[in-house]
């Protein structure tokens, strides 16, 4: 793949792993990360050697409470598992670098952050229209649903691995509280809970659009 030759970096947008809202104390936690993660009070990168959440938790300089722990741990084991699917469809040779913010992502001040060359160039593909026109922003479809073969894939690697009806009600109840994009449902002959994944109209996975300086 293309990907293979390129720097790969990971931007999400999450306000609340900088700055976390805890239950338990009814308010606002900054989050204080290894220094050497840390590009400025808005955002900080988690580096591709990272393995896992507990790696990152141990980077963690905030006095936290267990449950404020677990509920952060919780929320990077779903990112860098998104990280490391990124890592095997791109076939990447390691893990790409997190960058997480809470702000106005930044393609040129994240790239000198991260050591790129200022002749290397670099682009953020993002699916948020707030970004169209911005410089090196490649803006790109929502994702609505998948094409039929991966969504079949997918479902019967669901109900092999975890089916719907063994689902703790806390996680039913966490999954229901998605509104409209909520991924649980009741089956109505049955009446049990069944995973709900959406099907685009094409039947082929979209492709993401490329710079004209990027194409070889």
């Amino acid at each position: 793949p293309r990907a293979c030759e390129r720097d790969v970096v990971i931007p999400p947008r999450r306000s609340s792993l900088v700055t976390y809202m805890s239950p338990a104390r009814q308010g606002p936690v900054d989050l204080e990360w290894s220094p050497d993660w840390v590009h400025s009070p808005e955002q900080f990168s988690i580096p591709g050697g990272v393995k896992n959440a507990e790696e990152v938790m141990g980077s963690c300089q905030t006095m936290l409470l267990p449950s404020e722990v677990r509920d952060l741990r919780l929320s990077f084991e779903r990112l860098l598992a998104a990280r490391d699917a990124l890592t095997r469809v791109l076939g990447l040779k390691g893990r790409p670098t997190v960058v997480v913010t809470s702000g106005a992502k930044n393609v040129r001040e994240t790239s000198k952050r991260l050591g790129f060359k200022d002749d290397q160039k670099a682009y953020l593909w993002d699916d948020n229209d707030e970004l169209r026109g911005k410089e090196q922003v490649v803006v790109v479809d929502k994702y609505k649903g998948m094409p039929r073969e991966q969504r079949k894939k997918l479902m019967e690697f669901l109900e092999r691995a975890l089916p719907a009806s063994r689902l703790s009600p806390e996680v039913a109840r966490f999954m229901l509280s998605s509104g409209d994009e909520q991924a649980l449902g009741i089956d109505i002959e049955s009446g049990e809970w069944r995973y709900r994944i959406t099907r685009c109209s094409g039947e082929e996975p979209g492709c993401f659009p490329c710079p004209p300086d990027l194409r070889v």
